[in-house]
């Protein structure tokens, strides 16, 4: 589950529900949520005081390819985007990572909360997206390509949540690198963590340079 700050925890579900859960009693905040596809991921979770939405907000990615924010007060869908625009069927496994502008440096602040996520697609064009929390637009994307290149190499499936390093401004990733060397891609990635989403570094991190990481840095 994803916690609620002071009043609850926030259960997701196979069943495409969100759930609002009193730590006192267990009973329902708000009427459960449904979204288009089943979640299998925490849910990060952030109250008015530090959303820049300036209400209590989730950031639930689905496995119908959709991303949604829930007022966590209400239950209310404040708005739902599909990040890949169809591009890929992503089904997403893992959780939405935010960056929060209130509590980020000056030097990397973005205009609006960031939700970063990363698909799972059977194909090597896998995607980190960086949203808008505001407006759920896309603010940057970095795109796994057809040919492994140091600059644009390809991209594996994720099952992981991306890690916000607000001491350093940079967004760090994991993902599948294929098991196969002909084809092998990175298994960790580092971004910028602003507007532009510039990819700085991609390594392999698994034994012989074959093998996935699953596990979120």
């Amino acid at each position: 589950p994803g916690i609620i700050p002071v009043t609850g925890a926030l259960i997701t579900s196979n069943s495409s529900l969100v759930q609002g859960i009193n730590l006192t009693n267990g009973s329902d905040l708000f009427a459960p949520a449904s979204t288009g596809g089943a979640m299998s991921n925490r849910p990060p979770d952030l109250d008015a005081g530090i959303s820049s939405l300036g209400r209590s907000v989730t950031y639930l990615v689905n496995q119908d390819n959709f991303v949604y924010a829930v007022d966590t007060t209400t239950g209310q869908i404040i708005w739902l985007a599909n990040p890949t625009a169809g591009a890929i069927a992503n089904n997403f496994i893992s959780g939405a990572a935010v960056q929060v502008k209130s509590i980020s440096a000056l030097s990397c602040t973005p205009a609006t909360d960031l939700v970063l996520v990363q698909t799972n697609a059977i194909d090597n064009k896998n995607e980190i997206v960086a949203i808008n929390g505001n407006t759920g637009v896309n603010v940057w994307q970095v795109i796994g390509s057809d040919a492994f290149s140091q600059s644009n190499p390809r991209m594996g499936v994720s099952a992981s949540t991306p890690f916000v390093d607000y001491a350093h401004c940079l967004i760090w990733a994991t993902s599948a690198n294929f098991g196969d060397l002909s084809l092998a891609g990175p298994s960790l990635w580092k971004i910028q963590a602003d507007t532009s989403g510039t990819l700085l570094g991609t390594s392999n991190v698994v034994t012989a340079g074959v093998g996935d990481v699953d596990s979120s840095p």
